[in-house]
């Protein structure tokens, strides 16, 4: 079992629903994203709920980039255990980098690949077509029985603080829950006025 501390930074209204009733993650099945049923594009690592390892200044840059206007914020940490067999690791899990690599490459994955081409791309901030390649890539894996579950998708990212430049250079880990029950505990860091 891996454990991780993560930091998600969201609006204060947000903050106050997520202590009161808990993290909600998204359920989105795959037919929903194949036929662009959805009501929301995937994030760059699919459907789920978005922290970064280790690291709440790069929460609150993140909400601070993602936002266009000064709002009252919070930043949450929250406490994850995870068995590492659930986690697609593109951190430093290189199996899981070739496998993914291959998938990539089958003949019968590009034809679904142009499709979603179709419907998502990707921009700096989001990349909406690398998440739904990984949806459809999660699907494959319980399809084929490789995986029964991926309770949790990591990521070195490279998120955009920079105000002057964009710069592809990870500056930091971003993890994706999928699954609650990796979820041990979670409560306000601090309060920002923004």
């Amino acid at each position: 079992m891996a454990k991780a501390t993560l930091y998600h930074a969201t609006s204060h209204a947000n903050a106050g629903k997520i202590l009161r009733e808990g993290f909600r993650i998204p359920q989105v099945s795959w037919g929903e994203i194949v036929t662009h049923h959805t009501t929301k594009s995937p994030g760059s690592l699919g459907y789920g709920i978005y922290g970064f390892l280790n690291d709440s200044q790069l929460a609150e840059e993140f909400w601070s980039s993602a936002t266009s206007f000064s709002q009252k914020h919070d930043t949450i940490e929250i406490q994850i255990k995870y068995d590492d067999e659930n986690c697609l690791n593109f951190v430093d899990n290189i199996k899981d980098m070739i496998f993914f690599r291959e998938f990539l490459r089958n003949s019968h994955t590009q034809a679904q690949l142009r499709n979603l081409h179709r419907m998502f791309y990707n921009s700096f901030k989001q990349y909406a077509f690398d998440g739904a390649i990984l949806e459809y890539y999660i699907s494959y894996l319980r399809h084929t029985k490789d995986f029964e579950t991926v309770d949790v998708v990591c990521c070195a990212t490279a998120t955009d603080v920079y105000h002057n430049f964009k710069i592809f250079i990870p500056n930091g880990i971003e993890y994706n829950l999928r699954n609650q029950s990796v979820i041990e505990a979670f409560n306000i860091k601090e309060n920002i006025n923004g």
